[in-house]
């Protein structure tokens, strides 16, 4: 992974928590741990944990993250393993993990086939990746009229999030599920999170009226499309 990735997430570590305390990230949160408690079992490797959300759900857990700032604050939260790597090279030896889990930009900023190559390496056979990533909103999903102005997201990005600017690769569905098939994976279970609104993940913001109702809509009608992928394989 680069090293502006770094930079941001060292920068953001001692706020990041409170700028994703907002109803978005609880929706995506919410949805992540269902699967994650149905499929996560255990040797689990967080590949990008941050501050170490997951780190309670599981008693064999280790956290690895980029950012040796991230895994400070997620030490003050519980006291796991933890080690300060990058995703295109994990530090753990051939299949020493039953369950992988990879949730939402790391894969989106780094070098994401090395990194799919490293957790099926790191994974024992049969074992579980559950993955979550920014999506391009797949182009067959747009309206009518924003298909023909070609108005729709180039499937790269150069984004700036707070003081860097960082080249995010954005994925279509069937373009993700052939990267994981490529490496060796085979897709259990998908599902797509914000089909009805904008997620916000740059700042902290106060939900208004139109946007809790868009909220209930994710809730009630469950999409395969939308702008967050989350995703279940088997390594085989």
């Amino acid at each position: 992974m680069e090293n502006h990735a770094k930079s941001l997430y060292n920068y953001t570590a001692k706020f990041y928590d409170r700028r994703h305390n907002n109803d978005a990230t609880r929706h995506l949160r919410k949805r992540e741990l269902e699967l994650l408690r149905k499929y996560a079992h255990g040797f689990i490797l967080d590949v990008g944990c941050g501050t170490g959300v997951y780190a309670g759900l599981f008693e064999n857990y280790t956290g690895m993250d980029i950012s040796k700032r991230m895994i400070n604050e997620a030490m003050k939260k519980s006291k796991k393993l933890y080690a300060a790597a990058d995703a295109e090279k994990i530090p753990f030896k051939d299949g020493s993990f039953d369950s992988v889990i990879c949730m939402f930009t790391v894969l989106n900023l780094c070098d994401y086939r090395k990194a799919v190559k490293e957790m099926h390496r790191a994974l024992k056979k049969n074992g579980r990746l559950i993955v979550s990533v920014a999506s391009v909103w797949d182009r067959k999903n747009y309206s009518f009229w924003t298909r023909l102005n070609g108005r729709f997201d180039s499937d790269v990005k150069n984004v700036r999030i707070e003081k860097d600017r960082l080249r995010f690769r954005l994925f279509t569905k069937d373009e993700l599920i052939k990267i994981f098939q490529y490496a060796g994976f085979e897709l259990l279970e998908f599902h797509g999170v914000y089909k009805w609104q904008e997620p916000y993940w740059n700042r902290y913001v106060k939900f208004g009226m139109t946007a809790k109702i868009k909220l209930v809509l994710e809730r009630l009608l469950p999409s395969k499309t939308g702008r967050i992928y989350i995703a279940v394989f088997r390594k085989v």
